[in-house]
């Protein structure tokens, strides 16, 4: 336990460091070539660092996504991560294969329990203040 706590401290240490300026959902900038990753959310940058996870060290890049980047999920498929920010109340689409923000819809608030569908555009969020399960549609930008 007090292991994976120094390794998550170390990884949010060099992320600060590493992640000033480094990659971004620029479709200009580099893509990390990371075949074996891991995302971490880094809500000081505002970015999800890519994490080389067969060598287990920061990568130096990171994809810039809104501010307070807090829970996220992988669906089956690993084509996508949904990222939830803790600041907007808003769910984000990354496009693994671009390192890139794809959509991004608001939620009427807080959520941290959320799919993305097979289709890879829309995506189920339970919204608990708003006692609301809803649907979210990437391709329209808009809950439906």
């Amino acid at each position: 336990m007090i292991r994976a706590v120094l390794v998550f401290c170390a990884l949010l240490i060099l992320g600060t460091v590493f992640s000033c300026g480094g990659g971004g959902s620029n479709s200009s900038a580099p893509k990390s070539n990371v075949k074996k990753r891991a995302f971490v959310s880094n809500d000081i940058t505002s970015v999800l660092q890519i994490i080389d996870a067969q060598m287990d060290v920061n990568s130096g890049f990171s994809i810039t996504v809104s501010s307070r980047p807090g829970p996220m999920a992988l669906p089956a498929d690993r084509k996508h991560t949904l990222v939830f920010s803790l600041s907007s109340n808003a769910l984000q689409l990354v496009d693994n294969a671009t390192e890139t923000v794809t959509g991004t819809v608001p939620l009427p608030d807080a959520s941290n329990s959320f799919v993305l569908l097979a289709d890879g555009n829309t995506a189920f969020a339970a919204v608990r203040n708003a006692s609301a399960v809803e649907v979210v549609n990437f391709s329209s930008s808009a809950i439906t």
